[in-house]
């Protein structure tokens, strides 16, 4: 009898951890859209040098954007049955992939708080953090050299009047 209420217990929590994670995982879906679509207006490249065409109008910045994304135990579970069996592990694609876009969006919010127009030079690192005998976590850290494009300013210029 003990047995199968800790069995039942055991289930439960994977239900819940399920249940919530996969809520949890598409509302961030749902506002990483919002919040791309917010930026979308920024030339983002990963050429190290301006685009053709276009010249720097004021001085460049570093702008950098940093996550770290968890996933749930229930996808742990079944990513530690993956590697026993082989075959792709799609619930760490979805891990990295909400990683990559959040950093990226931080740093093309960053900049679009500084006033800057274009982000070029775009640079993604990525390390494991955690994992160890528990829930496994992704970090990305994303770097870009900001600038304003001359006389084709896309968003809002945030930065504050210097002349009296």
């Amino acid at each position: 009898m003990d047995i199968l209420i800790s069995l039942g217990i055991f289930v439960v929590l994977i239900l819940l951890g399920w249940i919530f994670g996969t809520r949890q995982e598409k509302m961030h879906f749902r506002e990483l859209e919002e919040r791309e679509r917010r930026v979308a207006y920024m030339l983002a490249s990963d050429i190290q040098t301006y685009p053709a065409g276009l010249t720097p109008g004021t001085m460049p910045s570093l702008v950098m954007g940093t996550a770290v994304i968890s996933t749930d135990y229930l996808k742990t579970y079944i990513a530690k049955l993956k590697k026993v069996l082989g075959g792709e592990v799609r619930s760490y694609e979805t891990l990295l992939d909400r990683a990559r876009r959040e950093a990226l969006v931080r740093m093309l919010e960053q900049a679009g708080r500084e006033g800057f127009d274009a982000v070029c030079n775009i640079r993604l690192d990525g390390v494991d953090v955690g994992g160890r005998g528990g829930v496994i976590m992704a970090g990305i850290f994303a770097t870009g050299t900001a600038y304003r494009t001359a006389g084709e300013a896309g968003g809002p210029d945030t930065r504050a009047s210097s002349t009296p």
